[in-house]
């Protein structure tokens, strides 16, 4: 039996072993532990590569999201055609770009609301504009807008209610 300690190995081999054996036992362990450590790296960099893949698919799909939204405002622009959509359940309102921009709302300074838009209809029509939002049903209707800066103009629109899964009316566009 010997006792000694090993320079290159942070062990003290004591009772009952040879050397060549205790050294074994933990040259094997670590053997072990080189293998481990290495799976792991190679896990991290597989989950690594699987996110950075991710992140520029998301970023593929942000870059195609953002030049349909610019298709979109330029058709809209070119058309003369507003869209909004307003939510039944909280009267929370959206408006197109072009949608302020008939208006005569600069978005930068006022939010969407329908109590911004009633206002705009012109007095005569606005209890017959209304009571087609009242009935929820799909609808075109023709009115005049009265703008702030005293511009007349009339518009058609079309609209279009969104039912929720027990069939109650939840959105309108």
């Amino acid at each position: 039996m010997s006792y000694r300690q090993l320079n290159d190995y942070p062990l003290v081999v004591a009772v009952g072993q040879s050397e060549d054996h205790a050294l074994a036992d933990s040259q094997s362990r670590e053997a072990v532990y080189v293998r481990w450590r290495l799976i792991a790296t190679l896990l991290m960099a597989l989950a690594a590569g699987v996110l950075l893949l991710s992140l520029r698919r998301g970023e593929r799909v942000r870059e195609e999201i953002m030049n349909s939204e610019s298709n979109l405002r330029e058709a809209q622009r070119i058309a003369h055609v507003g869209s909004w959509e307003r939510n039944l359940m909280n009267d929370q309102m959206s408006w197109s770009w072009e949608m302020f921009n008939i208006l005569g709302i600069d978005p930068r300074k006022e939010r969407a609301s329908h109590n911004t838009f009633t206002s705009i209809i012109h007095p005569e029509d606005r209890e017959r504009v209304q009571q087609a939002y009242r009935h929820r049903h799909p609808h075109t209707i023709e009115y005049r807008l009265l703008l702030r800066n005293g511009v007349l103009k009339h518009v058609q629109e079309s609209f279009n209610v969104v039912h929720d899964e027990n069939l109650r009316a939840s959105r309108m566009l």
